[in-house]
């Protein structure tokens, strides 16, 4: 038994430490992906770890190219909508309605 509760905390810290997000979305100013000002830390690049969280609706409205992880988090509420000719590809891993604590 104290393997397994041992084990359990080792995958929950490390989970903890890859949902860290490099840029986050805040659609301050609007909706689109495309500005940079939308982002704390810019437009993400392929090695970040991208967030789109509660209440942020995301229209990606470019080729984005490619970034190394998605969470769009908060239970649901943070949306990523695709217009005509929109391009994503996430290199690694993409979570969905992922309801995890909001970094600060």
């Amino acid at each position: 038994m104290r393997p397994r509760i041992v084990l359990g905390i080792c995958i929950g810290l490390l989970l903890a430490g890859a949902l860290s997000a490099d840029t986050r979305f805040s659609g301050a100013v609007d909706e689109k992906w495309s500005n940079p000002a939308n982002w704390n830390n810019g437009l993400p690049d392929p090695d970040d770890k991208v967030q789109v969280v509660d209440n942020g609706f995301c229209v990606l409205d470019y080729d984005a190219g490619t970034v190394k992880h998605i969470a769009l988090e908060g239970g649901g509420t943070g949306h990523l909508q695709l217009v005509d000719g929109a391009k994503l590809a996430v290199s690694d891993w993409s979570i969905i309605g992922y309801a995890g604590a909001p970094e600060e």
